[in-house]
């Protein structure tokens, strides 16, 4: 119907828990699992995890298709684990650049180079959300900044933004 459901992903735990599944066996939603569940490198799996899969749900919401493909499972984890999407501004170039970047953030192969926490994705959407709101938010082009020209681009961003504030709160 064209509502969005928003399901837990499950994934992060603060407490430490025996391993419920075998070595090397898969769990989790595959086009939204992380690269580290794919490779089974539970020590890494953290809230970071999280901040991957939000960061898959938004570049599906904003491009309309998923990052990461392939015609079998192990091609999808394969790619999962070693091809770079698509920008965001590439699949859709209607789409605010300063999204596409935050979205690549979250993304990121490495933990370390994520967002460390769902806390810190919200405070920078937030910030961003209050760009877009006082209008210095600036997509950039080739040659230069210009202005976001369409009134649909900005309500879009800020629609965009509050809805993944939102739910980056939820997983807080």
């Amino acid at each position: 119907d064209g509502v969005p459901i928003l399901l837990d992903f499950g994934v992060a735990r603060h407490t430490k828990r025996p391993a419920l599944t075998l070595t090397g066996e898969f769990r989790g939603t595959l086009y939204y699992a992380s690269p580290e569940q794919v490779e089974a490198k539970p020590r890494e799996i953290d809230a970071r995890t999280d901040v991957y899969s939000l960061g898959v749900t938004l570049y599906e919401a904003l491009t309309g298709t998923i990052p990461f493909k392939g015609d079998t499972t192990v091609s999808i984890l394969s790619s999962i684990v070693k091809d770079t999407p698509q920008s965001v501004t590439e699949v859709n170039p209607d789409r605010p650049h300063i999204l596409a970047r935050i979205i690549k953030r979250c993304l990121a192969k490495d933990p370390t180079r994520r967002y460390q926490t769902a806390l810190d994705l919200r405070n920078e959407l937030e910030e961003l959300k209050q760009e877009v709101d006082s209008g210095e938010v600036f997509e950039s082009a080739p040659t230069a900044l210009t202005p976001l020209g369409s009134r649909n681009k900005l309500w879009f961003a800020v629609s965009v933004t509050a809805v993944a504030t939102g739910l980056v709160a939820f997983l807080l």
